[in-house]
């Protein structure tokens, strides 16, 4: 059962949501990516926003979208595990028709791998995060070696996803150095 105190902060979350889309709908049309329980990521927003371009009175009735959520999801979901904590590329800022992306830092071989095995684990061995569409030759596959393979295939998901946003410019903002955590580098970001 849930408490009073709890569904009252649930409600005043999904007015402010609200109220959120209300004024990203009067500059914006966009597209909205559920992320309802965090499913894709639980340091990002329920509701990802998706600013596509700026609209006029006239266009609002219009929307033409220029993106595929579902492909865009996809993306999202394939590529998390390239970057520290799930977090993946994110458009938050539109500025003359060009996105400007947050993300973090790229995971470290200790994260990936142990968030990989972790989620294996806990998905009964049934997790199809790596199921790829792709088909790979038996060729590439002894090409790649075990240690690069997972790493390539989750980098290249992130480089997809990048490609798909348009991205041309990265610009690293970190000033921290790597922590140590239990003996081991960690990334900060």
């Amino acid at each position: 059962m849930i408490s009073c105190k709890v569904l009252d902060v649930l409600q005043a979350v999904e007015r402010i949501e609200k109220r959120c889309l209300e004024l990203f709908g009067r500059d914006y049309c966009f597209s909205v990516i559920p992320n309802v329980n965090g499913d894709i990521c639980g340091h990002y927003p329920r509701h990802i926003v998706f600013l596509e371009y700026e609209s006029s009175e006239k266009e609002k009735d219009t929307f033409q979208s220029t993106v595929q959520v579902n492909k865009l999801q996809d993306l999202i979901h394939r590529s998390k595990m390239a970057r520290c904590r799930g977090r993946f590329v994110c458009p938050v800022i539109l500025f003359k028709g060009k996105h400007i992306c947050r993300s973090a830092t790229l995971a470290g071989w200790g994260e990936l791998y142990g968030r990989s095995g972790y989620n294996y684990l806990f998905s009964g061995g049934a997790d199809d995060t790596w199921a790829s569409t792709e088909d790979v030759t038996e060729e590439d596959f002894v090409l790649r070696s075990g240690d690069t393979h997972l790493f390539d295939k989750v980098r290249g998901y992130d480089i997809k996803l990048l490609q798909y946003l348009s991205v041309k410019y990265i610009c690293d903002l970190m000033v921290e150095n790597k922590k140590v955590k239990f003996g081991m580098n960690v990334t900060s970001s």
